[in-house]
């Protein structure tokens, strides 16, 4: 399975654009390649136009029914806007001088336990086909 954030190669012409490049040449065969790679790509669910990193940020910032906030919370809601998307997530990771991978971590935990419809609406593609191919992925 190949996993896409969501953001780019949307559809699945830009998909099959993309295998153009990376499955090269002509024929049956190639053409048959590209097809079953295309079957393997999965996507995260973003609103359109929007960035992963800026989508979690906007998630993180509507968590408010914590009864102790939690500190990567209060650093988020100090972050309105960043030229770069991929800032929105670092800004936090950074300030709160995590390693790159707690950091994230940190944050899909809050994320997928806080916004859950939204996280499931964000997982939904990748997580059926996980489900479909490994059964014991249920809860």
């Amino acid at each position: 399975m190949f996993v896409l954030d969501g953001d780019v190669f949307i559809t699945n012409e830009d998909k099959q654009e993309q295998l153009k490049k990376a499955i090269t040449g002509y024929g049956d065969n190639i053409t048959s390649l590209r097809n079953q790679a295309l079957q393997h790509i999965k996507q995260l669910k973003l609103p359109e136009n929007t960035q992963p990193e800026k989508y979690l940020h906007k998630l993180l910032i509507s968590i408010n029914n914590l009864d102790n906030e939690d500190e990567i919370i209060e650093v988020a809601k100090e972050i309105s806007w960043e030229q770069d998307s991929h800032n929105y997530l670092f800004r936090i990771i950074k300030r709160l001088d995590y390693d790159k991978s707690v950091g994230y971590t940190k944050i899909i935990d809050l994320v997928s336990t806080y916004c859950q419809d939204e996280w499931q609406g964000y997982i939904y593609e990748v997580y059926t086909w996980l489900e479909e191919k490994v059964p014991e992925v249920r809860e």
